[in-house]
């Protein structure tokens, strides 16, 4: 236990003065660039039982960074009482967005498939063979806010209604190269 006590004395006190040549990140760091936001808005009708053009935001090539996200909900109704139409407006305003990319993820496996043949109607001969298989899954990673999971495009998860709704939607976002701070 000693011997221990000793050598740990020994490489903490090598190691001190160390720290005095780590530089301080903002030393390497102050260059950067201060990148623009981009803000998108828009809106979507979305007719119940019918499909509608998906909402992206992005760069295939960029990173994206989603400083905020928030849409509207608006659902326009009328009833006729009495040869008057009374209109009514369902409003879920300033809702939190989910925002998605897919992860395509590439699998391969390999099995050992066995065939059988009959030699001269008297010996059955097992043959093994190695068969790859290979398929692709694909899957949402969601977020909110923040750095994207991974480079490329970020869709809306717009969320399901039993109506006719109209979506208006606000978006604030940077594109990133990952070379902001790099001297050149």
């Amino acid at each position: 236990m000693m011997k221990k006590m000793f050598v740990l004395l020994v490489v903490t006190s090598m190691l001190a003065g160390c720290a005095e040549g780590i530089p301080d990140p903002s030393q390497l760091f102050n260059n950067c660039d201060e990148l623009e936001t981009t803000t998108d808005t828009g809106s979507v009708v979305i007719l119940e039982n019918e499909s509608y053009d998906e909402i992206y935001f992005g760069n295939e090539s960029k990173w994206i960074e989603v400083v905020s996200f928030t849409y509207t909900a608006t659902h326009l109704s009328f009833e006729v009482d009495n040869n008057t139409v009374i209109f009514n407006n369902i409003t879920y305003p300033d809702m939190n967005g989910y925002l998605y990319q897919y992860n395509n993820d590439s699998m391969s496996e390999t099995i050992q498939v066995y065939t059988y043949e009959l030699v001269n109607n008297t010996t059955l001969v097992e043959t093994a063979h190695d068969v790859v298989i290979s398929y692709d899954t694909v899957n949402k990673v969601g977020f909110r806010t923040g750095n994207a999971p991974s480079m490329g495009i970020v869709w809306f998860e717009i969320p399901q209604f039993d109506f006719d709704i109209t979506l208006e939607y606000e978006i604030e976002y940077r594109l990133l190269t990952g070379k902001e701070c790099i001297d050149e």
